[in-house]
This record gives structure tokens, sequence and C-alpha cells, in this order.
């Protein structure tokens, strides 16, 4: 009788994930950011001053908060926006963004993997001038003893760049990121394109140890286990940048992006279960197991649990998934088997 089992063996114990911010802006006050009493219509919707987030162009109606009775959509209750105001911006800079801090250093706090969801979409300019928005996240680098914030990496909804076939924007996602070439930040299409007038899930999964990142936009792919940032700042999660990236500097089109449901966890890496088992008197035995980009994983078996054999040399995985497996056909010839698979990070 044969008997055949494996188990996952995790060098190191995982913290518990932390939610690190969520909001739904219901505790925001609807209206624009704009000065009290500068208009009739009234409001002032500041989205920097509450649960700790800063901007830029205070005052200036170029972002706010709408309920649910301004945006339309059933069920979402509030949601911030950026952009909208197509009125010469005078002061403070062509790009206009509202910032949430963070300043966690997730290896340090062993929770290096670091999970954004937020619901965003676009609604276009109703004349010919449009602009690109853009999560980005930045670091700080005064907590490794140093000084600045610069940004690591992040996603662009391209709403600027014109079809010429169509005459309308090709709708396209971008990521934005370091260039070893360059060394400097330049944004690569993703091949995946956005809609217009609906809320749209993006995630991004970031692991802080391994420096790899994956995204996807209603669960569809952006990419997948890419270097997230190559260049020379520390690396750690600094803040987050909603941004309003104008084409026509100081002069913004009508289109405006609107967010919602925006959460940040921190958590050890990829959950892990036991691995697959599967056995054939003829074949042997073959294993499959859940891993993840960058870290490395080495099987090793045993006959009597007392003396361990290494199937091969620990190796990196490339890919964050079912992806790692190991067939042993010398299995159809032992009476019992026992498996370990060992996780060790990079």
């Amino acid at each position: 009788m044969y008997r055949i089992a494996c188990a996952l063996i995790l060098v190191g114990q995982l913290a518990p994930a932390v939610d690190l911010y969520e909001t739904g802006f219901e505790n925001f006050t609807p209206g624009a950011d704009r000065i009290a009493g500068a208009s009739a219509s009234g409001g002032n919707g500041a989205i920097p001053g509450t649960d700790g987030w800063t901007g830029t162009h205070g005052g200036q109606d170029r972002s706010g908060i709408l309920a649910e009775s301004g945006h339309a959509l059933p069920g979402v209750g509030n949601a911030a926006y950026l952009g909208g105001n197509t009125a010469s911006i005078l002061t403070g800079g062509s790009a206009i963004y509202v910032r949430k801090v963070f300043n966690y250093q997730p290896v340090a706090a062993g929770q290096e993997v670091v999970t954004l969801r937020v619901m965003a979409g676009i609604k276009d300019s109703t004349g010919l001038t449009r602009d690109n928005f853009e999560f980005l996240l930045y670091n700080n680098n005064a907590l490794s003893g140093g000084s600045g914030a610069y940004p690591l990496a992040g996603i662009q909804f391209d709403n600027s760049q014109i079809n010429s076939a169509t005459l309308k924007p090709y709708q396209a996602v971008y990521r934005y990121g370091y260039d070893t070439a360059t060394q400097s930040l330049r944004y690569v299409n993703t091949g995946v394109t956005f809609l217009y007038d609906t809320l749209q899930e993006l995630e991004l999964r970031i692991n802080f140890r391994t420096n790899r990142w994956s995204a996807a936009l209603d669960d569809v792919p952006l990419f997948s286990d890419l270097v997230f940032y190559a260049g020379p700042q520390s690396l750690n999660l600094g803040s987050l940048l909603v941004q309003c990236r104008p084409t026509l500097t100081f002069a913004p089109g009508s289109n405006y992006l609107l967010f919602d449901d925006l959460s940040v966890t921190a958590a050890g890496p990829l959950a892990t279960a036991p691995p697959d088992l599967a056995y054939d008197p003829s074949s042997g035995a073959k294993l499959r197991w859940l891993q993840e980009a960058g870290y490395r994983y080495q099987v090793r078996f045993s006959d009597g649990l007392s003396a361990w054999q290494s199937a091969a040399a620990p190796a990196a995985a490339d890919t964050t998934g079912y992806s790692g497996s190991w067939a042993d056909p010398a299995a159809r010839t032992a009476r019992r088997r026992f498996y370990q698979v060992l996780r060790t990070a990079p």
C-alpha cells in the first residue's frame, strides 16, 4: 500500500493583514472645492482637509465631492471628482491633484504586499480639449534617512490622444514607471482601454520585497509580475496622488475623473495552501503549488520523515499563481513518500 503526502513549509512568520485606508467619501461634504461664498451655487466640498488628504488649487473648483444626485450613478452615494473646470488656471501650476499620505514601510512591517483598489471612471469633455488622469504612488525618502518624495509608478487613463480615423480618444490605459535605459519615468500602453460614464475597478498589487507589481481593470489584467521600480530612490509607500494632467497648460477640458470606494491594505505574500498532489501508479507523483513571483521555492521528499532529500536547488518563481510544479517518476517504486515545498524570501 502506497502512502503519499505533501505539505508547504514557509520560512518565517507572516504578520496579519492591516487596512491602511478605506473610504467611500460618505463622510466628506458634497460640493465643489471653492472658497466659501465665492459662488451662489454654493458648497465647499474640499477633499483636502478631510481624512488627512492634501492637494493643490484649493478654492478654485478643480475637485470636490458629488452626491448621488450629482453624478447620477444609482447606489454609489458620494464620490470624489477631479477636473471638469475649463476656466484658466491662474495660480498653482498646471497639474491638479489630491494626495493621501501613508508613510508606510511594508517590508519592515512584515507586510510587503500592498493592494490598492478604487472605482474610477471618466466623464468625457463636451468640447475638443481633453486631459489625462492618473493614480500615482510616491515614496518618502525621509523614511530611509533621505529627503524628498518621488513618483515610483502609476496608472494613467489617457483621454487626450485622438484616433485620426474616428476623431475620438483612444481611451487607452497606460502604466507609468522607471525606464533603466533612459534613467527616467515613462508611460507604456497596456493595450487595454477604459469605458466612459461608468465606474470600473482598478486594482494594483505591489510586493515591496520582490519589487514586482500587477494591475487589473475590472478583472482584465493590465500586466502581471513586472518590476515595480528600478530607479535610485528608496522603496516605500509614501503617498497616493490622484492627478489631472491638462494637455493644454493652464487650460483644462471639461472632462473629469470620478473615483470612489478607495481601499489600501497591506499583508504578507500570497496566501498559501497545501500543494496539489496527484499520483498515478504508471507515471508516479506530480506536485503543483501556488507561488508568487520573486520568492524561491524548493521541493524536498522523504520516504520516512527522518531524512529529507532536495529534488532540486531553490528556484525563483517568474510568475504568480498555480505555476509551480514537479514530477517524481521514482514514486512508482516507493512504498511511501512525503513531500515538502519550501518557500523563502529573496
